[in-house]
């Protein structure tokens, strides 16, 4: 019995040390276990938060520096006013600068997009024009509404010839000049037939 007790009594003693390693490797476990779950919420919060975090936008008005004389306004994309401003020129002076709304950038953008169409019509109905007729012609597109209608209007189908174009063979060895030629002859051209010359003639360069 004494025997037996003590073998008992040796394995009790032998079994407990094993229990305890065993329960601080399982403890120890568990607590990485945790601390990477922990470090995972982190990681997932600051993404969602990141997610969340809408641009700012502002709206900024000054006068140019000495090297562009004038005015400028612009909308700058910055997560404050302080960096929007690190984004200016030396030398440029701010006047106005504000954050501005979605509708307001749309608005913004609008207008911008119609001056470049204005401009991109003027330039194509004009450019052989003395200053006085140009100047004449834009004082006009700027009080009527028809005139920005079609200037919208041969725009758009000039994105479109211009995309036509770049697929014809002479098209790498036109000039600015004869692109632009080419594009007022296909927008007035007066039927398919005609239409179809212009763009034979490309080819053959």
């Amino acid at each position: 019995v004494d025997y037996a007790t003590s073998t008992v009594g040796m394995l009790v003693m032998l079994f407990i040390p094993l229990v305890i390693v065993s329960f601080i490797a399982i403890s120890s476990s568990l607590k990485n276990v945790q601390i990477a779950m922990l470090e995972n919420e982190v990681v997932e919060e600051k993404r969602k938060q990141s997610k969340r975090r809408v641009n700012m936008y502002f709206l900024v008005k000054g006068e140019c520096n000495a090297t562009f004389d004038g005015t400028f306004e612009w909308v700058l994309e910055a997560d404050n006013k302080e960096e929007a401003l690190k984004q200016l020129e030396e030398g440029e002076k701010v006047v106005e600068i504000r954050e501005i709304s979605l509708e307001e950038r749309i608005e913004y953008e609008r207008k911008d997009l119609i001056e470049i169409i204005k401009w991109d019509y003027l330039y194509r109905k004009c450019g052989s024009m003395s200053i006085r007729e140009f100047s004449k012609i834009q004082k006009e597109l700027e009080n009527n509404l028809e005139m920005q209608y079609l200037a919208i209007k041969e725009f758009n189908a000039k994105q479109r010839l211009t995309k036509r174009l770049s697929r014809q063979e002479g098209f790498n060895n036109m000039t600015m000049a004869e692109f632009n030629e080419k594009i007022n002859q296909l927008i007035y051209a007066k039927d398919e037939e005609e239409f179809n010359k212009i763009l034979r003639g490309i080819q053959k360069k």
